[in-house]
Formats: C-alpha cells, sequence, structure tokens
C-alpha cells in the first residue's frame, strides 16, 4: 500500500521531500499526480516515485528534485451545461500539458461520448497488435475495441465505428474519461455542423 497517511503538498517553499510519504505535486508532462516517494539521492537530486495512474495502478519514475517543486494544481472543473451545448459541433479541447484534440462531438450520455476526430488529433491506432494506416487496414477493426494513443501519450480504449481517409469515428466510454478530466484546461465550441 502507498499511503501511510500522510499526504503533502510540495510548493516551491518545500525544501525537503520526505521519503516513504506520499505527496501530491504537478510534474511537467504528467500533470498534477500522486506519488509515493521512495527514494532521493542527494548526490544527484534524482528522485524515485511511484505516480498513480488514471487506473489506479502505479507506475515507477525517477524524476529531478526540481520538478516536484510546483505545487499541485487544482483540479480543472469543467462546466457539464456548456459541454452539452456544444453537441453536434466542433470542439477544441485543451489540455493542461499543451495538448489540442479537435473533435466532432455527436452524442454524450451516462455510458459514453461519441463523435469523431481527424487523423491528425492522434498518434496511432492499433487494432489487434497492429497499427492502422489506412481504410483498408481499418476495414476488419470497424464495431472492435481499438486501442488510440494521443500525441502526449494517453492510451484510450476506442469503439471505432468508422475511419475513411479524412476522419475516425466511434465512441470513449465516459468511465475512461472521467478520471482524465483534471488534465482538461478548457473545451470550447467552434462551430455548428452543416
Amino acid at each position: 500500500m502507498r499511503n501511510n497517511g500522510t499526504n503533502r503538498d510540495v510548493s516551491p517553499t518545500t525544501s525537503k521531500i520526505y521519503v516513504g510519504q506520499t505527496i501530491r505535486t504537478y510534474i511537467p508532462g504528467y500533470g498534477n499526480v500522486r506519488a509515493y516517494v521512495r527514494s532521493l539521492n542527494q548526490l544527484n537530486g534524482m528522485a524515485e516515485l511511484d505516480i498513480q495512474t488514471v487506473y489506479g495502478s502505479w507506475q515507477p519514475i525517477q524524476v529531478h528534485y526540481s520538478n516536484l517543486i510546483e505545487p499541485a494544481q487544482p483540479p480543472v472543473r469543467i462546466n457539464l451545461y456548456e459541454v452539452l451545448n456544444c453537441m453536434n459541433n466542433w470542439v477544441k479541447i485543451n489540455l493542461v500539458d499543451g495538448t489540442v484534440i479537435t473533435a466532432f462531438l455527436k452524442s454524450i450520455n451516462m455510458n459514453r461520448v461519441e463523435g469523431f476526430v481527424s487523423h491528425n488529433a492522434y498518434k496511432s491506432i492499433t487494432c489487434q497488435g497492429k497499427v492502422i494506416t489506412n481504410e483498408e487496414e481499418a476495414k476488419p477493426c470497424i464495431n472492435r475495441w481499438v486501442t488510440v494513443m494521443l500525441h502526449n501519450g494517453i492510451s484510450l480504449s476506442f469503439y471505432l465505428t468508422r475511419y475513411d481517409r479524412n476522419y475516425v469515428g466511434g465512441y470513449l466510454r465516459v468511465s475512461e474519461l472521467l478520471p482524465l478530466l483534471n488534465q482538461v484546461e478548457s473545451i470550447d465550441c467552434l462551430r455548428k455542423w452543416r
């Protein structure tokens, strides 16, 4: 168990990282994290951490102490009413790490978010262990779960319903998206679908 009952917010005024403690901090490239400090090398400033992933598991990483001195940023609050107003619109989703995803939001319910994105919105789509690069490769994967890797390294399960030379369509589970909400800086409606 990683939580020993003591949580600390690491801030710029903090001069010590406590080995064996669980901290909440912001690490560039990872965002807001809850991390268990395994060790701290006083000679080179490297900290060995276990960070809690969006799925609840723990991932070991090494970061320099200087990357731990930013305070944890508050969770981002997305106004659900504003998101619902974006139905049948193109939306721009801005993540705190600078990643921008433009998508067409077709529908939202308690279980899934449906829509489509252009091919430049993601890094890769993998189906049955193979990366999809064209319509022909996508055909056996239509109406199946695939894995979408975003440019920032976030991996999502995606139910693929459409793949053509311009767009990829399908839906994501809401349960998989909820843990990622603190990485969303804003969602902006761009234009009405015609």
